[in-house]
């Protein structure tokens, strides 16, 4: 883990770019190119994806690397960024008693599959 002085500006950095929408959703973070960016080294950085893939606000794809977390279509269509961002927190607040949300987060995981509709 790297030195506090170092890892939570790194982290708020990074968190603050995806908070404001500065990514497309899907795009892929290199995490040499963020070193660079932010001035760190590689290891921060990966800390800081890492505490960000908890968060919901980043995606790792094995083999692949970082991605920024794709939002579901519903939340797409409405532009609700923001909501998006806090339904992630609360979900991670209220799990495992927040199956409502669902629907609207989609599936934890790698499986990307559409909620089964209604009868």
């Amino acid at each position: 883990m790297s030195p506090a002085h170092v890892f939570e500006p790194t982290y708020q950095g990074l968190k603050e770019r995806l908070k404001t929408g500065l990514w497309p959703m899907g795009m892929r973070l290199e995490t040499a190119k963020l070193a660079d960016e932010l001035g760190v080294s590689v290891t921060p950085v990966r800390d800081s994806l890492n505490r960000l893939v908890g968060e919901r606000l980043v995606e790792l794809w094995p083999g692949e690397g970082y991605r920024v977390a794709r939002i579901s279509e519903r939340l797409r269509a409405t532009g609700e960024i923001g909501l998006w961002r806090s339904l992630c927190r609360a979900r991670t607040d209220l799990s495992p008693g927040a199956g409502w949300l669902a629907p609207l987060l989609g599936p934890r995981g790698g499986s990307r599959r559409r909620p089964r509709p209604s009868s």
